[in-house]
């Protein structure tokens, strides 16, 4: 029969708690700072706050596992599966583990707040801020042949000199989050995080906000079949100092749908940077107000890249919206139902690559609800509300305000007169009358 174990009224410490359990056990944590680090030990187990049964959020920031800048926090290393559950904590001030997983005999330092190799846990409601992973990567969560799944967690505040400031993925690894949010996350290369070795890994209503690369990849970095599949994705404000302030993709096949890149900034590639025989879909995206000081605002295409807009926005990006590298290998873009500020003339190709202008093509205002404040719904007669294919929205929110005032509407006809009133049936014989009016209006 399950036990529960209540801690630090049967067991003085979360990890003294895991060592006596067994499978099926659940610990039940009381709100308190705990200065320890915890090992699952491949045990079958819940380990909780009272959040679990209290369902108030208040007890995942009172209830705090502290590593004492003293190796990873949480360590899954042996072969745990979704039966090991971690539940309703903040996760802190861990420096990551000295560990060697390649076997080959080099030591570097991973997972600063969750170290992950070979196991499939499942984390739910955690805080997981403040851990630092340096000369190795994954500030706040490293993986290595691992896939975890997150649910509602908050990746904030870590920090690496390397790879993956909130998370750092690699070698058939495919770590799902779903409701997560990293943010003001640090890091040489993925600031948010950092994927890659042949995984699929899942994201879903994922908020990248603030993360800063002193390198590539201020959001979320893809590389070497890192083929992420992401829905509801946000990737806002975030930074690099070099290439893809939102988005860096190297040699991988994501997929995108109903996401929103804004407000990124980095020299090249502002909103995404995608080379090296990248095929990048991106389905239902708003792409917008993204800046870069040299090249690509929005999108920086280059090496054999293949990116397809399908419903999409590409707007208020500073001017090109869309760049092809001069050099190298070819690119090609397909566009079909989607707005593009300035058309065709948005797309700077510089005669290298294929630009596959499909139909149902706008170049219209999307009339965005107050994108200086980060809305990026749309108004009520936005061509973007059933422009799509088959009548489906273009961009990834649709209508969040009323419609856009146009104000009067004025008809002017050869065979008008200035002394009608400018309506359908009675036209202005020239436009100017209509002027006058509006002057006045």
């Amino acid at each position: 029969m399950a036990d529960t174990i209540n801690v630090p009224d049967e067991q003085p410490t979360i990890q003294e708690a895991i060592n006596v359990s067994s499978d099926g056990d659940s610990i039940l944590v009381s709100p308190g700072f705990y200065p320890e680090s915890i090992n699952f030990e491949g045990k079958a187990i819940l380990v909780s706050s009272l959040y679990l049964i209290e369902n108030d959020s208040l007890l995942i920031g009172a209830t705090i596992i502290d590593a004492q800048e003293n190796g990873s926090v949480v360590t899954f290393s042996n072969s745990e599966t979704d039966q090991s559950i971690l539940q309703g904590f903040t996760i802190q001030n861990g420096t990551g583990n000295d560990e060697d997983p390649d076997d080959n005999g080099s030591f570097y330092t991973y997972g600063g707040g969750i170290y992950c190799e070979g196991s499939d846990p499942v984390i739910r409601d955690c805080i997981i801020q403040d851990n630092i992973a340096n000369e190795g990567g994954g500030g706040g969560i490293f993986c290595y042949n691992a896939s975890p799944r997150f649910y509602g967690c908050i990746i904030n505040g870590n920090e690496t000199d390397d790879v993956g400031g909130g998370l750092y993925s690699r070698v058939s690894s495919s770590p799902e989050f779903y409701d997560c949010t990293f943010f003001e996350n640090i890091a040489e290369y993925g600031a948010g995080c950092y994927l890659r070795n042949e995984s699929s890994p899942i994201m879903q209503n994922v908020i990248f906000n603030q993360n800063t690369a002193n390198n590539s990849g201020g959001g979320i970095t893809l590389k070497d079949d890192a083929d992420l599949q992401a829905d509801q994705v946000q990737i806002i404000d975030n930074e690099a100092e070099g290439l893809g302030g939102g988005l860096y993709v190297n040699n991988a096949d994501p997929q995108f749908s109903f996401s929103l890149i804004a407000d990124n900034v980095s020299s090249s590639g502002a909103g995404a940077y995608i080379r090296n025989n990248s095929t990048v879909d991106f389905t239902n995206l708003t792409m917008a107000n993204n800046s870069a000081g040299l090249y690509g605002n929005g999108i920086y295409m280059r090496d054999n890249s293949d990116v397809n807009l399908l419903n999409t926005v590409v707007w208020g990006n500073d001017s090109p919206q869309i760049y092809f590298r001069s050099e190298g290998t070819e690119v090609e873009l397909g566009v079909i139902y989607s707005i593009i500020e300035n058309g065709e003339d948005g797309i700077e190709i510089n005669d290298n690559g294929e630009l596959n202008w499909g139909t149902g093509n706008l170049d219209e205002e999307p009339y965005f609800c107050n994108s200086s404040d980060g809305n990026y719904y749309v108004r009520e007669n936005s061509s973007c509300i059933g422009g799509g294919a088959a009548g489906a929205l273009i961009g990834c929110f649709g209508a969040g305000c009323g419609p856009v005032n146009l104000g009067p509407v004025w008809y002017v006809d050869s065979n008008g007169d200035n002394a009608n009133d400018g309506s359908l049936e009675a036209p202005f014989l020239d436009h100017c009358q209509g002027c006058d009016l509006f002057s006045g209006w």
